[in-house]
């Protein structure tokens, strides 16, 4: 937990709330924008593997979904006869 305090933390929520322009300037657009948020390089999780994977969250009843619309037909030009 030690590292995680020494991570700069006054951009606040503000950094990381344009994943538009983020996506397409990648690591230069945050560079300009917030120099000084730090990064993580790379992880290592460390302890045994779960023996059994967490069950999903039961998910909510709902109300029947109306009917999808049928796709529309291709349209093609028939081939003369020989």
């Amino acid at each position: 937990m030690k590292v995680v305090e020494m991570l700069y933390d006054q951009y606040g929520e503000n950094a990381g709330m344009d994943q538009e322009n983020i996506s397409k300037g990648g690591e230069k657009f945050i560079a300009t924008h917030w120099p000084k948020l730090d990064t993580i390089k790379s992880a290592t999780l460390i302890g045994a593997a779960a023996t059994t994977p967490a069950k999903p969250a039961a998910k909510p009843t709902t109300t029947a979904k109306p009917a999808a619309k049928p796709a529309p037909k291709p349209t093609t030009t028939p081939k003369p006869q020989q």
